[in-house]
């Protein structure tokens, strides 16, 4: 009997001994948890150098054993000539290079339309995410919501957000069907809502941590901000945000709950690289790396950023159309007749502004058209010295009193040079320097009568300009500040310039732009 107890005594010590040893044997073949890194953007708007820095940073932590991902809350497709001549697709072609994790879509990658943001979309290798851009005739999302990425041991989720404010940031046709009828929406009424379900869809498939990339900002202006989002939810634990091109290394704000979340963001054009660190004991912490201080790049990521440059500056040979007049910026003794008076050139850049957008007027100040388009072949790079400073096209809705009070300071410099004399379209005046005020006699052009008619100052119009004036009030234009932006950023300058030429003017510009049209007229002195 004693031995029979012994031997099952025995048996059992032998099998929790050898359990035992199983188990440390796994433990010792499994690496132990390394601490998370999430590598961040927002708002680049094509500054391609800066991939190059993002994909150091990344090696770098990789070389660490730490687990890493690569996001961007958006603004990447649009803002540069980069960008702008490829319409998006070699900024994703760098950011496949990089390789880039997961994206949201800011408002600027829409401008193209939703069939190229579609097809970049499918270009980039990175998870595209973005919980509230709906297909309002099915009520379908149009891409996935959010993604759970296993990192190391731990799930972290990626939920993606758009401002609703894209709908008029970006060219609010672009959401509607051929007969005009909305078929696209940011569920702006509801955004705090969709958001919090597909944050309690994410933890209960397993997520740790969830964090947003989005596109909100925290300007006063917008119709909601990222600390406003983050009030009326709950479960999330960081915000890596963009569209303010805000610098916030780390701000804590409270959720509904009372529970704090993290929000950060980088600013804008790669100033830094931002950097979340999530530790095995769960501790978070955000760092903005500053490009000024950090020097590495990685060189194959550089390379493709050269070959791609290279390439650009080839196409900007490519040809857009022809011109049979020359369009001035100068007279022939070289005065900038552009600063003070109406040109050829002003007509033309003002009429591409107005008809593109579709705008009652448009208005371009003098001091932004800085060179002559010459008779002959018409390149990309002929339209890029017109418009150097790669503005973009904006429309606002403003009143007629505003309208009037622009053209006065318009004016108000004449007969010295000013950069801020507006170039004119769909608008017609005079003004007479030796009295006060001085403009008289403004007309608008009505496109269903065909005819001008005198100046309403209650009445409202849409003025479109670039942002330079309509949005920084430069030339002290500011005036505009009680303008209402209802089209943001919708192109850079010379794209309106290019698809004036070949989608209105048949791929030239003809002699109605030999001379002057007489829309701005000086009464001289008697």
């Amino acid at each position: 009997m004693r031995r029979i107890f012994l031997i099952i005594f025995n048996s059992t010590i032998s099998r929790n001994a050898l359990f035992l040893l199983w188990m440390l044997a796994i433990l010792a073949c499994q690496k132990p948890q390394a601490d998370i890194v999430i590598l961040y953007d927002n708002d680049p708007h094509c500054t391609i150098e800066g991939y190059a820095y993002m994909a150091a940073l990344k090696a770098e932590c990789i070389d660490r054993g730490c687990e890493v991902a690569v996001t961007s809350s958006g603004d990447f497709a649009q803002g540069g000539p980069m960008g702008g001549s490829s319409h998006g697709e070699n900024i994703v072609r760098i950011m496949n290079m990089v390789g880039y994790d997961i994206v949201t879509l800011g408002n600027h990658e829409f401008d193209y339309g939703i069939p190229q943001l579609e097809r970049l979309s499918h270009l980039l290798e990175a998870d595209v995410v973005d919980c509230n851009f709906y297909d309002i005739r099915n009520n379908r999302r149009v891409f996935k919501p959010y993604t759970i990425r296993r990192m190391g041991h731990t799930k972290v989720a990626f939920v993606g957000i758009s401002t609703p404010d894209t709908y008029y940031s970006s060219a609010p046709s672009h959401f509607k069907d051929a007969s005009g009828q909305l078929r696209y929406g940011f569920c702006a009424d509801s955004l705090c809502a969709v958001v919090q379900r597909n944050i309690d869809a994410a933890r209960s498939k397993g997520a740790e941590y969830v964090v947003l990339l989005s596109h909100l900002g925290d300007d006063a202006e917008a119709s909601i901000t990222s600390p406003q989002l983050i009030a009326g939810i709950s479960g999330c634990d960081v915000v890596l945000d963009g569209h303010a091109h805000s610098v916030i290394e780390h701000r804590e704000v409270a959720d509904k709950t009372g529970h704090p979340v993290i929000l950060t963001s980088t600013g804008t054009k790669f100033a830094h690289i931002g950097q979340l660190t999530i530790t095995p004991q769960g501790r978070m912490t955000t760092h903005l790396v500053s490009l000024k201080e950090y020097d590495r790049k990685d060189a194959a990521t550089a390379a493709c950023i050269d070959s791609l440059s290279n390439a650009y500056d080839q196409a900007m040979g490519t040809i857009v159309g022809n011109s049979s007049v020359k369009l001035r910026v100068n007279d022939e003794q070289g005065n900038r007749l552009v600063r003070r008076q109406e040109t050829n050139l002003g007509d033309f850049v003002t009429d591409a502004f107005r008809t593109v957008t579709g705008a009652d007027i448009a208005f371009m100040n003098g001091g932004s058209i800085r060179s002559d388009l010459q008779v002959g072949v018409v390149t990309k790079k002929a339209l890029f010295e017109v418009f150097p400073f790669e503005s973009h096209v904006c429309v606002a809705e403003l009143t007629g009193e505003l309208l009037l009070e622009a053209l006065e300071h318009s004016v108000s410099f004449y007969p010295e040079e000013f950069g801020g004399f507006q170039q004119v379209s769909g608008l017609r005046f005079s003004f007479n320097p030796q009295q006060n005020p001085r403009v008289r006699s403004v007309q608008v052009f009505n496109r269903e009568s065909n005819t001008f008619e005198p100046l309403d100052k209650a009445k409202t119009y849409t003025l479109a300009h670039h942002d330079y004036h309509l949005k920084k009030y430069g030339n002290g234009f500011e005036m505009f500040s009680k303008a209402r932006i209802i089209a943001d950023e919708i192109m850079l300058d010379t794209d309106a310039l290019e698809r004036y030429i070949t989608h209105h003017l048949n791929d030239t510009i003809d002699a109605r732009y030999a001379q002057p049209q007489q829309r701005i007229k000086v009464i001289q002195a008697e």
